[in-house]
C-alpha cells in the first residue's frame, strides 16, 4: 500500500509541473497604439480593445509572431480605425467582427488572409454594414472588402453599389466568376490584384480600369464593356493566364504595360472596326500586347445573347467567325433530339411549335 501511495504521489508531482493551457486562456498579449491592447487566447481569438485608432507597423502588426494561431478577430467597442496591413498574413483567419464605433477600415487590412470567410459588423455602426459576410459602406454604395474564401464560386455585385474599394477582392481564392453591374462607375487600384477568379465581366458604367486593378491575377476571361475609355498602366500587369480578351469599342487609351506578356492569349477580340482600332492610343511598351492578332466585330460575327440549343451544345456567348469558335459561354451536352415535357424541352428550354399537342 505504501508503494502504491508513493507512485500516486510521484505522478501528482510530475503532472503539477506540466503547464496546462485552459480553453480561452491567454497565449499572448500586448499593445497596438496608445490606449489599445490586444490579447490572443488559446482558442485562436485575437481580441483588440481600447479607445481610438489601432496602430501597427507597415506589414508588421504587433501580433505578427502569432499569425498562424489566429482564427478569429474581435475588434471591440471603442476602436475607431483599422489601418492598412493590420491583419496581414494571418492565413488561418476565418472571421472578423467589427464594432459600432468603427469609422475607418482599410481594405488593405486583409492581405493573404486566404481562409477568411466572413466580415461581420455591429448593426449599430453608422459607417459600415455586413451583407452576407461582405463589408459595405452603410449606404451600400461601396463594396469595401470581399472575404477571400467566402463560400460560392460566382458573385454578382448588388445593383446598389457604385464603387468597389481599393483591394476589395485582393487575393481572392474562392470566386471563379464575377459580374459587375452597370451601376458601378468607380474601381480602385489593386481591386482584383492577385485574385484567382477565372472570369470578370465589366458593366457599362465603368469608364476607367485603373493602375494595377487586375495585376498578377489568374483571370483567364475578361470582357471590357463599351463604356470603358481608359485602360491604365499596369492594369493587367502579370496576369499571364489571360486567354480570352474582349475589348469594348469605347476604349481610347491603353497605357504602358497595361497588358504585360499575356502568354496564353492568341487573339484580341475588339467590338469595333479596324479603323476604330487604329485610332486607339496604345502607349509603349506594350510589345507583347501589340504582337497579338486582333479580330474585329463584323456584322453577325458575334452571336451575343444566343440561346442554348440541343443542336450546337453551347450556351449563349460570343462566337468569332475568324477563330471559328466560341469565345465565351459554356459547353452543354448536345443531343440529337429535344426532350419534350409538356411542350418544353427540358434540355434547352425551347418551346415546341406543336405545343398544343402537349408533348410529354
Amino acid at each position: 500500500m505504501k508503494k502504491i501511495l508513493a507512485i500516486v504521489l510521484s505522478i501528482i508531482m510530475i503532472v503539477s509541473t506540466v503547464p496546462v493551457v485552459l480553453a480561452g486562456a491567454t497565449v499572448a498579449e500586448g499593445t497596438a497604439g496608445e490606449g489599445i491592447t490586444w490579447v490572443l487566447d488559446s482558442d485562436g481569438t485575437l481580441t483588440i480593445s481600447g479607445t481610438g485608432a489601432i496602430s501597427t507597423s507597415w506589414y508588421e502588426p504587433p501580433w505578427e509572431e502569432y499569425n498562424d494561431s489566429i482564427t478569429s478577430i474581435v475588434v471591440e467597442e471603442g476602436i475607431t480605425k483599422v489601418p492598412d496591413t493590420a491583419f496581414v498574413y494571418a492565413e488561418n483567419l476565418v472571421t472578423v467582427s467589427l464594432p459600432s464605433t468603427l469609422t475607418y477600415f482599410s481594405g488593405m487590412a486583409f492581405v493573404e488572409n486566404f481562409a477568411l470567410e466572413e466580415i461581420l459588423v455591429a448593426e449599430e455602426n453608422t459607417v459600415y454594414k455586413s451583407i452576407d459576410g461582405v463589408l459595405f459602406t452603410k449606404d451600400e454604395k461601396t463594396l469595401v472588402a470581399y472575404p477571400m474564401n467566402k463560400a460560392g464560386e460566382e458573385y454578382t455585385i448588388p445593383a446598389s453599389v457604385t464603387a468597389i474599394g481599393e483591394f476589395g477582392f485582393v487575393s481572392n481564392v474562392s470566386l471563379k466568376s464575377l459580374t459587375i453591374p452597370d451601376t458601378v462607375t468607380v474601381l480602385e487600384e489593386y481591386t482584383f490584384a492577385y485574385s484567382k477568379m477565372d472570369t470578370i465581366v465589366f458593366g457599362n458604367g465603368i469608364t476607367e480600369i485603373p493602375e494595377n486593378c487586375i495585376s498578377y491575377s489568374l483571370v483567364s476571361t475578361v470582357i471590357i464593356s463599351d463604356s470603358v475609355k481608359t485602360i491604365d498602366s499596369d492594369a493587367f500587369y502579370g496576369s499571364d493566364n489571360l486567354e480570352s480578351l474582349i475589348i469594348g469599342s469605347g476604349v481610347e487609351t491603353i497605357a504602358m504595360y497595361a497588358f504585360n506578356n499575356p502568354k496564353e492569349l492568341s487573339a484580341i477580340h475588339y467590338k469595333g472596326t479596324e479603323e476604330d482600332w487604329k485610332k486607339i492610343t496604345i502607349d509603349e511598351p506594350n510589345d507583347a500586347f501589340n504582337n497579338k492578332a486582333v479580330h474585329f466585330f463584323a456584322e453577325d460575327s458575334y452571336k451575343e445573347e444566343k440561346a442554348p440549343t440541343c443542336a450546337d451544345g453551347h450556351t449563349e456567348g460570343y462566337f468569332c467567325d475568324e477563330c471559328n469558335a466560341y469565345i465565351t459561354g459554356e459547353v452543354i451536352a448536345a443531343i440529337d433530339e429535344h426532350a419534350w415535357y409538356n411542350g418544353i424541352c427540358d434540355k434547352c428550354g425551347e418551346v415546341c411549335s406543336h405545343i398544343d399537342s402537349n408533348h410529354n
